[in-house]
Formats: C-alpha cells, structure tokens, sequence
C-alpha cells in the first residue's frame, strides 16, 4: 500500500494525458482543414470521396469517368498527392516519396 497514488492525483494523470490527446486532434483537424481551405473543387471532390466517407462509392477513375471532377488521370493522382503532401507537411511528418 506504500505505492499507492490517492484517487486525485491519479485523475489529474487521466485529465492531462486526455488534455494532451485532444489537443493533438485538434491540431490535426485544424491542419487537415487549413489545407482543404487551399484548394480546388476537383481537389475537394478527390479527399471527400476517398478519405472522409464512410462508405467510399469511387476510385479515382470511377470520379473522372462520372464526371464528377474534371480533371485528367495523371492530374486527378497530382491533385490528391499534392494534398497529402501539404498535410505531411503541416503535421510536421516525414516527406512522403511517390
């Protein structure tokens, strides 16, 4: 029993680590929100369908086939690329080679 924490000190431990975690959500959302600021509808359309649905409907090509960006093949993956890009950089990770 001599290493035993009183209730408070360990709830103190829960809160700031919690404080930590939510704070990095929300620098993370607040980046992801920065760089979709920063760009186009076709862009938009790309990082929508592809990584906040929860059920994805298209590819890429089913997006360009659909009509739904009108953008070419190679610039549809240049526009998604460039985005990750952005967010690697405001989330201060390493560069990511494609």
């Amino acid at each position: 029993a001599q290493y035993k924490y009183p209730e408070t000190t360990l709830n103190t431990i829960i809160t700031i680590d919690d404080d930590r975690r939510i704070n990095a959500l929300k620098h993370q959302r607040e980046v992801i929100d920065n760089c979709l600021d920063g760009v186009g509808h076709d862009t938009e359309v790309i990082v929508n369908e592809l990584y906040f649905k929860k059920h994805q409907q298209y590819t890429i090509d089913g997006l360009i086939t659909n009509h739904l960006i009108n953008v070419s093949h190679t610039k549809a993956f240049k526009l998604r690329n460039d985005f990750i890009m952005e967010c690697a950089k405001g989330l201060g990770l390493y560069e990511i080679a494609y």
